[in-house]
This record gives structure tokens, sequence and C-alpha cells, in this order.
């Protein structure tokens, strides 16, 4: 990197024979002051964007992922740093984390407005895509209906140490106050304006089935239950009783909505879970599946060590309360927890419990949130089923 570039700026990068390595965006406030988008030369143009969005969802509609419900666009690993881009149906949502990308959210809307098509919002019809190459995968039949709304969702905390300020609010369309999505057989409503994450963690998308085949005859404890996806997937795979508890009293009335919806049993706490933890173990409940999908415990590297406190007391109670051969679903979504420091301190805190388990298998991050090998970051998600063994 050569002269003084402002903040946000697209620099060139070359090594010390004054060859190009690639073109990045740059910004002095960042502890990632240069992010790599090309190793060419690159700028940050409408026909860059209008590219990199195509061939993201050129990507996942070759991995068959159901076009009205995914990540369009998921930061480095779709080559646009800091970008997130969830679709729901008809409507987008939009963050950016990176004050380049930040900076030109004009021209990210204009380009999803370009590859996916643009419904009228009064209901008259679509806006015809546009030529290239990029564009025509579109036009496939997996192709979804255009989009009515682009809605930007940058409440994220990890904006500031960009040097940006926390941010939402509608940038094109028009944008409903409740939608409803389909996820495992149910019928959620979601506020994109004000639910968790972008509106629904879509990372977990692959899991709650897999997770629900285990909940026949058991009985459910749901922590960190957000809109109810885990208990309610449970319930209607069958489980004799599901208890979610979650410390949000809007999250806790979506999920009573949810279940009036899908006419399921599910009895919603309003509670922090580790003093319903504490509650449960002291008045000596049991369960036979327990799910564990809290938010994210650590945003830094710095404050790792206190996160694995909060993890490791999690999972004691949580061993504490299962069954003989009860099972436990465990999960974490922070990159700062590498799938070692998490089963480390899953091992340790089955020897506090004094509890043996069999690992029965590994979650991993939906495939719609590509993990890159050069780019550990972009693995962020990762969970555990875990079998207790009795008697030992």
């Amino acid at each position: 990197m050569f002269g003084q570039p402002a903040d946000g700026e697209v620099i060139s990068l070359k090594d010390g024979r004054d060859h190009l390595i690639g073109s990045a965006i740059y910004n002095s406030k960042s502890q990632i002051v240069a992010r790599r988008i090309s190793r060419r030369k690159q700028g940050l143009d409408l026909d860059f964007f209008e590219r990199r969005i195509a061939q993201a969802i050129d990507y996942r509609v070759r991995r068959k992922f159901n076009p009205r419900l995914s990540r369009l666009v998921w930061s480095e690993s779709d080559g646009l740093p800091g970008v997130i881009i969830d679709r729901y149906g008809e409507h987008i949502v939009l963050q950016t984390s990176t004050l380049a990308m930040d900076q030109r959210k004009e021209l990210i809307v204009s380009a999803l407005q370009n590859v996916c098509g643009t419904g009228d919002v009064s209901g008259e019809a679509a806006t015809p895509l546009g030529p290239t190459d990029e564009r025509r995968v579109l036009r496939s039949a997996e192709q979804p209906p255009p989009i009515r709304s682009i809605f930007e969702r940058n409440d994220a905390i990890v904006r500031r140490a960009e040097g940006m300020e926390l941010q939402t609010g509608l940038l094109w369309g028009e944008l409903p106050n409740e939608l409803e999505i389909d996820v495992a057989g149910l019928k959620l409503s979601i506020d994109l304006r004000h639910s968790q994450k972008t509106g629904f963690y879509l990372d977990q998308l692959p899991n709650y089935e897999p997770v629900a085949t285990h909940a026949r005859g058991r009985r459910v404890l749901d922590c960190f239950t957000s809109q109810g996806a885990f208990a309610l997937a449970c319930a209607r795979a069958g489980a004799t009783e599901v208890i979610g508890v979650e410390v949000g009293a809007e999250s806790i009335r979506a999920a009573e909505k949810n279940a009036a919806a899908n006419q399921l049993a599910v009895r919603f706490i309003e509670r922090d879970v580790f003093q319903f933890l504490r509650a449960a173990e002291k008045s000596g409940e049991r369960f036979d599946l327990i799910i564990l999908d809290p938010p994210s415990f650590t945003k830094t590297k710095s404050s790792l060590r206190d996160a694995l406190r909060g993890y490791k007391e999690l999972h004691v109670r949580a061993f504490n309360l299962l069954t003989p051969e009860g099972l436990l679903a465990t999960f974490s979504c922070s990159h700062h927890v590498s799938a070692e420091i998490f089963e480390t301190m899953i091992a340790e805190a089955l020897v506090d419990a004094r509890r043996s388990a069999r690992r029965l298998r590994r979650f991993e991050q939906a495939l719609d949130h590509p993990v890159l090998p050069t780019i550990p970051e972009t693995e962020y998600f990762r969970g555990l089923l875990l079998e207790m063994m009795p008697g030992r």
C-alpha cells in the first residue's frame, strides 16, 4: 500500500518487488486495515456488485437452496467483505459491516434490483432482468419472484469497530410488519425490523429436523428458544412435553404466536436461561432432550475466557438435568470459539458434572454460509449432538 488513502477507498496491494497482489478496501480505524476484494485491479462500481451478487446466487442455485429463504451473500465467502444479504421471500435484508461497503449501499441496492428483478410495490408487473450472462442464471425454474423491498439491519455492535454508527431502515420498497416463512414444516411469523440478527437464524435451517427426530416420546427443554423453532419442531415430532426458555419478552410473544398458528402445545417461559437451569436443578427436574442454542457469548478474542466460563456453566447444568440416556444438542455461533475449544469445554463440563457421553453427530453452518479454508473467520458456527451414558 502506498500514499495516504482515505478510509473507505479501494487500494492496491503490492509485494516487496512492486508486483500487484490485489485490490482491497481500506479503513485505518478497523482492526483489519485492508480487506482484499480481488487479486486484480478492481474498483467498486455497479458492475462489480452485480457480478459478485449474481455469482453468489448462482452458487446457491447449484446447491439447490430454497430460493425464497436463504443467505444470498456471506461476506468474504462471496467476495464482498462485510456484506450480508438474506432473502425472505420477496424481501431482502442487508447488512454492511465494513466502511467501504457501507459507503456504497446505494450501489448494492441497485445491483440487487438489477440481479433479482423488482416487483412494483403497487402490484404492477415486474421489471425485466438485465442481459448479462451472470443475470441469466436467475432465469431458471428455481427463480423466486421479484423482490419488493430492501431493508437495512445495521444494528450489529461490530460496526463500531469500523467507526460506524448503528442504524436500521427501509432502503427501498415496502415491507410488511410481519412475514410468514416455512421452516421444517412449520409456519413461522417473523419481524424483519426487530427480530434477532436479520430476522431469523438462517444458519440453523438444516438442523431443526435432525434434532427433532429425537424428540418423540421425550420431555424436551429448548434453551434460548428465540421464536421457538426448535421447540415447535420437537412438539411437531411427537415430544410428550416441550418447554422453551428465553429472556426476551418480544421473543416469547413471537414464539407463543407461532405455537398457536401451528396448533402445537409448548410452554414458553420468559426467564434468564442460567436462572432457569439453576432453579430446575435445585428442584430435581429431568429432561430427555435439551437444546442449547445461545447467542454469541463473545465478539472479541479478549473476552473469550469469560465466555468459556459461561459456556461451561451452561453445559454442566444441562448435563445435571439430563436423564441417564438423555440427549444434548448444543451450538456455538462465535468464530473465536473454535471446534477444538468448544469440544474441550464440553469435555471439561462432563468431568465437572460427573457424566459420560457419546458424540452422535456434528452440526455445521448451512452451506449458504460457505466456509473458505483460506479465511478461518468465515467458519463461526458449530454444534454437537451428545447422548448420555448411564452408570458411568
